[in-house]
């Protein structure tokens, strides 16, 4: 009868190791560029909310219109551009004026395009509808710039802000 002599060693040798080390990192990156990228919609989608919130709480403030001089009604504007927009009263942006609200965005987000008419929806006083509606230009589009997700909004001539 022959025995056996093969001897079995106790332990996993190098090539081993290297191989397990190996499979645990890919699925570490992949877990990490998935929670990376959930973060990153999340972010997109609470500046979209965001701006949609703010162009109805200027639309609300153009139809409430009145200012400090009694009887006095003003138009309320946003204005956009590629990293910012900024709600002001009036129709004329006025880089100086206090009463000028700017809201600055993530540094991975910003408008990829602003199709209207001198980068700013204007809503009229009282009536709060789009003055001087373009049913062409009438959309912003914010962007992120790492994912490339986006999102377009559009107004329609009563300034409902909706998304596409």
């Amino acid at each position: 009868m022959k025995r056996s002599t093969a001897t079995f060693s106790k332990g996993a040798s190098l090539i081993e190791l290297l191989l397990v080390m190996a499979i645990i990192g890919v699925f570490a990156r992949l877990i990490t560029l998935s929670l990376f990228r959930g973060q990153q919609r999340t972010s997109i989608t609470v500046t979209r909310d965001t701006i949609i919130s703010d162009l109805r709480r200027t639309q609300l403030q153009a139809m409430q219109g009145e200012t400090e001089s009694p009887g006095s009604y003003l138009d309320y504007s946003i204005r956009f551009e590629q990293g910012r927009y900024i709600m002001f009263p009036g129709v004329v942006y006025d880089a100086g004026n206090a009463a000028n609200q700017v809201v600055v965005l993530d540094s991975i987000l910003s408008f990829s395009s602003v199709d209207l008419p001198f980068s700013t929806v204007t809503f009229a006083r009282l009536s709060g509808d789009v003055r001087d509606f373009d049913s062409v230009l009438n959309h912003v589009t914010l962007a992120n710039t790492q994912t490339g997700n986006s999102y377009r909004v559009t107004f329609n001539e009563r300034g409902v802000p909706f998304l596409e």
